[in-house]
């Protein structure tokens, strides 16, 4: 048996993501003009943003991460995916190397009504690893990074030191008093100051 898993790779082509008017497509299905539901951390408003690329490997057979929610969920991870940790209230890569530690905790999930987004917090139930034949895909969106993968706001692999750059206060949205304060200290506007912007397209909604 072959494992191609590599340092970048993040989740199985059948993976579910939210697209901006609620629907839900496969990561393997997504187009260049597809908007994807994305946070934005600076307002705690949902946006909508389209991918600066999805990157890709082959059909192979791959050692797969189950992350199993409470509410059911099962997201399929290759290597690792960042997800929002709501009892830690930051961002975590999980791994096969520590997956285990994360059971117990909670993470942020949204879904849309046909009229509003609607969040919630579900429990990390369980973790496991399993051998299948499958494709892998590792979007990542203009400006905000993050997208939500079945349902679960999430990050790609191989950004560290994108994200978590302050700390997040209330509605998941960055600490605007120490956005100000590094703001003031580099003579710019708050705006725009906690991102690293790849790409200049984003749509509120």
């Amino acid at each position: 048996t072959t494992y191609k898993a590599t340092y970048d790779t993040c989740i199985t082509g059948e993976t579910l993501i939210t697209l901006f008017d609620g629907s839900k497509k496969m990561v393997k299905d997504l187009l260049p003009t597809d908007l994807l539901l994305v946070f934005n951390h600076e307002t705690g408003k949902y946006e909508g943003a389209q991918i600066i690329f999805n990157d890709s490997e082959p059909e192979g057979i791959y050692r797969i991460i189950n992350l199993k929610f409470s509410d059911g969920t099962i997201v399929k991870v290759i290597y690792e995916h960042g997800f929002f940790d709501l009892t830690l209230n930051k961002y975590v890569y999980i791994n096969k190397n520590n997956m285990n530690e994360y059971i117990g905790h909670m993470f942020y999930q949204a879904d849309y009504d046909g009229v509003n987004y609607t969040s919630r917090g579900v429990e990390l139930v369980d973790a496991y690893i399993t051998e299948e034949f499958t494709t892998v895909y590792s979007p990542i969106t203009a400006y905000h990074f993050n997208y939500f993968t079945e349902g679960m706001i999430s990050l790609p692999a191989g950004i560290e030191g994108l994200f978590n750059i302050f700390e997040f206060g209330e509605n998941l949205t960055y600490d605007q008093e120490l956005m100000q304060k590094v703001a003031k200290a580099r003579g710019e506007e708050a705006q725009g100051v906690p991102y690293i912007i790849i790409g200049n397209q984003s749509w509120n909604g």
